[in-house]
Order: structure tokens, then C-alpha cells, then sequence
């Protein structure tokens, strides 16, 4: 399958997480009640998942995710080690479909709260922080070897105390890559986190923008601290209000940012994943999808007059270069 993105500016991308489907959630219940097996729910989750790709495709969206809300692990003794990569769930989603596929993983700051207060017997913390970092860049390096459009992290603290230490443990894992695949690892956070956010030596920033009451400060913070190697996708649609959208509200928000963010590096995607069960529905999740998708196209099209002499980004036919940054990293062509 060809798993190539031919959007030629103004790229569009989910955050991650997708409701399960009811029937996922009943099986869920059985397995814990004892009345379904462990290999019977795997089979229910590889359906659910099968089903969430065969909908996200129905958006129009150019790039999806497997729709997976991941729960963070225990430590109860050393060393720290996943028995499950995100690279796993990757490499099935992409057998099925031919879209980009994007892989969310956990953050080193959010597994560093796992190290419990009163510590682990023969395992420092800082034993506990090396063997993290190691296996938070492993987990990287195997999806983008498994041809990941990209990788996303989260980075939601809310304690100015913690900010120095999360910043300095996610860059650990960070400046392990190159420059060429930093490009393809984005950070999902917060407005509040701005101006700090930019200190992530990170390619690309997920931040909600419909749900902001002063956008306009939000927007002038990015235009005065976005790094010219980094990429800002804008929420666009709220996950946590049932409303759905409309495409032309959804493209007046990105003109809106138009006129802080360089066209280059202005993308949009969704304020935050559609976690949750019961707080939003599946149909109300997937038309959310399908508005940002539509309404960015919408903003395309008003936007592409500034792009008029430029050619179209398409890997799949070998197009020119174009004069904007593309992207897709070309540090695994032969895989991906």
C-alpha cells in the first residue's frame, strides 16, 4: 500500500483516540466479569479497529489514526520495560488502509508520574528515568521505521513546578533523533504552556484553538515564538461539546490564524482526542472529523491564491519540490 500524503499545503490530522464502538465496550465487561476470553477480546478489538479505519476513511481525511485510547502502565519493579510497542498497533493499522497512518505514544514526562512516592525497592529514579528515555526513543524509532506519517506525544502538565524537569526529560528522548526526524515528531499540549512549548525540540505542535477565548494572544504568542524548524497544527473542532461544527465556521477560524501563522507551517487537526466512551458519540465524533476536513479545504482553496506559483507537493508522482517545507521526512524511503 502506497501510505503517502499529497496534500500540497494546509495539511489536516486527528489528535488520536476515537469512542469504542459499543460492542467493544460490552466485550470489555465480559473479559472483566470472567465470561470472555483474553484472545476473544483481542479479536473484538482488532474488529473495533477495522471498523474505526474503514470510518475514518469515509471523513475524506488524508491521515488517520487507529482511534486507540492507550492507558499508562505500572511500575512496581525495575528495569522499566514496554511489553507492547506502539509500533505493534501501527504496523496492523497499515495493513489496512492506504492512508498515512499517525502513531500517538506516551510521553517521557507523563511516564515519569508513574515512579511511585515512596519509590521502588533496588530501582533509583534515576534508574527508573534512564531506562525511559530508552524506551521511549525505541518506541519512536520503531514506528517511524514502520512508516508512521508521524508520532505524537502529549505534554499537558499544568504545574509550573514540573515545567523545567518535563521540558528537560522530553528533550532527552528528543535530541536522540535527527533533524530530518524531529520533523515527524509533534507534541500535543495546551495554550498555557506557551511560550515554554517551543523549548521541546520537537518538528511539530498539536494546540486547541476553537475552544479559546482570546485567541487572538494565543495566536500572537505562536507568530512570536514558533522556531522556523517547527510546524503549528490549530485545533479546529472541540471534542468535548457535542455541536458539530460546520465546515464554514471551522474555515473562518483558519483564515483567522492565517493572519498570524506563515502558510508553510499552518496545519489543523482536532482540539484533543475523542476520549471517553459515553461523553461523545462515535457519529458525533467522525462528523467532527468531517467538518475540520471539509472546512480546511475550504480554507485551502480561499488561501491558495498566496500558493499560485507554487507546484504541488505529491510524492506519489515524483512532483517538483515545492518551496514550502514538506512534511513527510525522507529518512525512510526505502521502507515507507
Amino acid at each position: 500500500m502506497n501510505h503517502k500524503n499529497s496534500v500540497s499545503f494546509l495539511p489536516t490530522e486527528p489528535i488520536g483516540s476515537i469512542p469504542r464502538p459499543p460492542e467493544l465496550i460490552a466485550k470489555f465487561e465480559q473479559f472483566l466479569h470472567g465470561t470472555l476470553s483474553q484472545p476473544e477480546l483481542a479479536f473484538a478489538e482488532a474488529a473495533a479497529v477495522d471498523l474505526t479505519i474503514a470510518q475514518f476513511e469515509a471523513t475524506g481525511s488524508p491521515t488517520i489514526t487507529d482511534g486507540r485510547l492507550r492507558s499508562l502502565p505500572q511500575l512496581t519493579e525495575g528495569p522499566f520495560r514496554y511489553s507492547q510497542c506502539a509500533a505493534d498497533h501501527l504496523k496492523y493499522a497499515l495493513t489496512k488502509t492506504s492512508l498515512p497512518v499517525k502513531q500517538t505514544v506516551f510521553s517521557p514526562s507523563a511516564l515519569s508520574m508513574i515512579y511511585p512516592p515512596q519509590g521502588v525497592p533496588g530501582y533509583s529514579r534515576d534508574e527508573f528515568l534512564s531506562d525511559l528515555v530508552s524506551e521511549v526513543e525505541r518506541d519512536i524509532r520503531q514506528c517511524l521505521e514502520a512508516c508512521a506519517d508521524s508520532v505524537q506525544m502529549d505534554f499537558t502538565s499544568t504545574d509550573p513546578k514540573l515545567l523545567e524537569e518535563f521540558i528537560e526529560i522530553n528533550n532527552r528522548v528528543l535530541d536522540r533523533f535527527s533533524a530530518e526526524d524531529r520533523k515527524k515528531i509533534g507534541i500535543h499540549s495546551y495554550p498555557g504552556a506557551l511560550p515554554d512549548l517551543f523549548r521541546l525540540n520537537a518538528g511539530r505542535f498539536y494546540l486547541p484553538l476553537s475552544n479559546e477565548k482570546n485567541r487572538p494572544r494565543v495566536l500572537a504568542s505562536i507568530r512570536a515564538n514558533l522556531k522556523p524548524n517547527q510546524f503549528i497544527f490549530i485545533g479546529v473542532v472541540d471534542p468535548t461539546n457535542p455541536h458539530i461544527e460546520t465546515p464554514k465556521k471551522v474555515r473562518e477560524l483558519i483564515l483567522e490564524a492565517a493572519r498570524y501563522i506563515p502558510l508553510d507551517r499552518l496545519g489543523t487537526t482536532d482540539d484533543c482526542g475523542f476520549s471517553g466512551d459515553r461523553s461523545t458519540s462515535r457519529e458525533t465524533a467522525f462528523a467532527k472529523i468531517k467538518a475540520r476536513v471539509q472546512g480546511t479545504a475550504l480554507a485551502r482553496e480561499a488561501l491558495r491564491p498566496r500558493f499560485v506559483n507554487l507546484p504541488v507537493f505529491n510524492q506519489s508522482t515524483q512532483a517538483a519540490e515545492p518551496k514550502f517545507r514538506p512534511l513527510r521526512s525522507q529518512t525512510h524511503p526505502a521502507f515507507c
